[in-house]
């Protein structure tokens, strides 16, 4: 698969992350922070402070329904339910809405690289799918690289071009 890098704006775009297993988890905190308005949508919804905390996330306790997706950006399947995953996957694809199914990188319109965060420096490694396990080593060598200075440094250069 040849995937098409992108660095993608969603701040105030709705986006549904159906599951909240640790990867559903995962993935609405890293919504949320981007500035997602976040809906999750599982039968069992971690008690709070066990999961992302923030005002654009909204927790539903029940079953997913086809109508999750209406007027959806962007959605996550992130249940350990391979039939209902795919499910999701139709139905967004019959809505032309972008899905990733988590552990399912084929059955995904798109995947997630491994980043490294440093203020507004963002570095994404990805292996397409290959090997999560070399990604994920390679993001810690690139954190080991590039430290938290950097985001300093982005912020000083930012404010000088302005």
């Amino acid at each position: 698969m040849k995937y098409y890098p992108v660095f993608m704006d969603i701040d105030g775009r709705h986006c549904l992350v159906v599951g909240a297993g640790p990867v559903g988890l995962r993935k609405a905190g890293g919504l949320a922070r981007c500035g997602a308005v976040v809906t999750v949508v599982s039968r069992d919804i971690p008690p709070a402070g066990k999961r992302p905390e923030s005002e654009s996330i909204t927790w539903e306790k029940r079953d997913y329904r086809s109508e999750d997706l209406d007027g959806i950006f962007l959605t996550f399947a992130a249940t350990d339910n391979a039939d209902l995953n795919h499910r999701i996957s139709r139905d967004a694809a019959a809505r032309n809405i972008l899905c990733n199914v988590a552990d399912a990188p084929e059955k995904s319109d798109f995947i997630l690289p491994s980043v490294v965060r440093q203020g507004d420096l963002i570095l994404a490694v990805s292996t397409s799918g290959n090997s999560p396990a070399l990604a994920k080593q390679i993001r810690k060598d690139l954190e080991q690289m590039f430290g938290p200075e950097y985001g300093t440094i982005l912020n000083v250069m930012g404010n000088l071009r302005r």
